[in-house]
């Protein structure tokens, strides 16, 4: 279509993204508290329904975060988890909607507590 290839803005030379390149410098760790906050989300209570998008979820926030970044919160990342991480998006983009649908009849909307 005469459109070139073009290295994302913020890649840098060697191709590492803006979030990489931060998590490369030791001022960006995971403190307790970080590590706290992401056990309680990771461990949140869901309806039934959205339950089925949990290992999707989780498998996406891993592949998002730098390798370092990755090991200092213990999430395990492999070669079979990259292959995954297509496929779970995927997964994702086709059942969110039904998924969410089925949610909202079994869970009130929060206006109703609001009264």
């Amino acid at each position: 279509m005469g459109v070139g290839r073009r290295r994302p803005a913020t890649a840098d030379p060697r191709g590492r993204s803006h979030a990489e390149r931060l998590a490369s410098r030791a001022t960006i760790t995971v403190t307790p508290p970080a590590r706290e906050v992401a056990a309680l989300i990771l461990e949140a209570p869901l309806p039934a329904p959205l339950r089925l998008l949990v290992p999707a979820h989780r498998l996406s926030t891993a592949g998002l975060l730098p390798a370092r970044l990755r090991q200092e919160y213990g999430l395990r990342w492999s070669p079979l988890h990259e292959l995954a991480l297509p496929l779970a998006a995927r997964s994702v983009k086709l059942a969110t909607s039904p998924i969410l649908i089925a949610a909202s009849r079994l869970t009130p909307p929060a206006r109703a507590f609001a009264a």
